[in-house]
């Protein structure tokens, strides 16, 4: 119960659960299918991590682990399995296929390049950071801003701490699972080929973002709390049950202390202050005042595209290239072009012409 709870409050998921995009599903859909695979439904999982992988495509890990730990519980290939899984994504691949020319999303062509620039093992240390975040996020106010953040190298040994130490408690909870029961292997399995995947695009220059770890969380807290009370099991047993319900607790009330529920006087009493929404909301504003001097086929240039594109209802260039392939081409751009991980290119905006251009001003400088 308190596992779930500090699910529940995880004030990551908080913050990008009121962003408009996949996250959530994506969480919802892979966990789903991970617990029908350990209770024993392995088609109904194979189904539900075809769809998970069709709502987000880093979610092909859950499609491969689930037949590949059933092939290792059953020793035969998992035929069924398999045969439910291309049944659920092949007509999306297919219809993909025929429509646009390709089964890739232009969203993954366009982030397998050089869009943004990072840093080879940038991703790698995300990653600690964001297993550091799962115990600091609240107290420190990072959950606020973003546990993936560029912290300054003398703010980076706590963070890398608190991660080493949980990624002991966590494999310790797997290790212990996983001898009780074998399914536990595919669930475990999943943190490590997410991280280890991500990890090596980094090294190409591929650039993770924080709401693509999310999913993660749960896998995690449960590794988590499962190794405290396995380490609180050698404490004599007057110690042991109040030990790890104190632990854990500590751990849920690190969640909700995140969750910043001081309010702000321009915002519903229900909402709590990790919740961020400025960002949009100033898209929002651009697209209302766009929205009368817009002419028929004019075209809006932005790097950020969901509220503007939505609320505006124009033809939008995306610079980055996540619709619109045209702005492939123009990278990688010169490195004294980036103020930030991301810049417009200037080529771009020169060629295409577009009637406006919205975007952050660190993106332009």
């Amino acid at each position: 119960m308190l596992c779930s709870l500090a699910w529940s409050f995880y004030p990551v998921a908080f913050r990008y659960a009121v962003g408009g995009m996949e996250t959530s599903l994506a969480s919802a859909l892979i966990l789903g299918a991970f617990t029908l695979y350990v209770s024993g439904h392995q088609r109904c999982a194979a189904a539900l991590a075809g769809i998970a992988a069709l709502a987000r495509p880093d979610a092909l890990a859950a499609a491969f682990l689930i037949p590949l730990g059933e092939a290792l519980q059953t020793r035969r290939a998992p035929w069924r399995s398999i045969l439910i899984l291309m049944a659920v994504v092949s007509p999306w691949l297919i219809f993909a296929t025929w429509q646009y020319g390709s089964p890739l999303p232009q969203s993954v062509l366009a982030k397998s390049q050089a869009v943004y620039l990072a840093r080879p093992e940038e991703n790698a240390r995300q990653i600690l950071y964001y297993l550091g975040g799962l115990i600091l996020a609240g107290p420190t106010g990072l959950a606020a801003k973003g546990i993936t953040v560029y912290l300054e190298p003398g703010k980076r040994l706590v963070p890398s701490v608190v991660a080493t130490l949980v990624l002991f408690g966590w494999g310790v909870g797997a290790f212990h699972s996983i001898r009780s029961d074998r399914r536990w292997v595919a669930f475990f399995a999943f943190p490590l080929l997410f991280c280890g995947t991500y990890a090596l695009l980094g090294l190409r220059g591929n650039m993770m973002a924080e709401w693509h770890l999310v999913p993660l969380a749960p896998f995690l807290f449960l590794g988590l709390f499962g190794g405290l009370i396995h380490l609180c099991g050698r404490l004599p047993l007057r110690l042991y049950l109040s030990a790890a319900i104190g632990i854990s607790v500590v751990v849920v009330m690190v969640q909700i202390s995140g969750l910043k529920f001081e309010r702000l006087p321009e915002r519903s009493a229900l909402v709590p202050r990790i919740v961020r929404t400025e960002r949009e909301e100033l898209y929002t504003k651009a697209a209302a005042f766009l929205r009368p001097l817009l002419r028929p086929n004019d075209v809006v240039g932005a790097p950020e595209i969901g509220a503007l594109g939505y609320y505006c209802g124009c033809e939008i260039l995306d610079t980055v290239g996540l619709v619109s392939p045209e702005a492939i081409r123009y990278y990688p751009l010169p490195r004294n072009m980036y103020t930030i991980n991301y810049a417009v290119p200037p080529d771009l905006i020169r060629d295409r012409a577009p009637a406006e251009l919205v975007t952050l001003d660190v993106f332009i400088r």
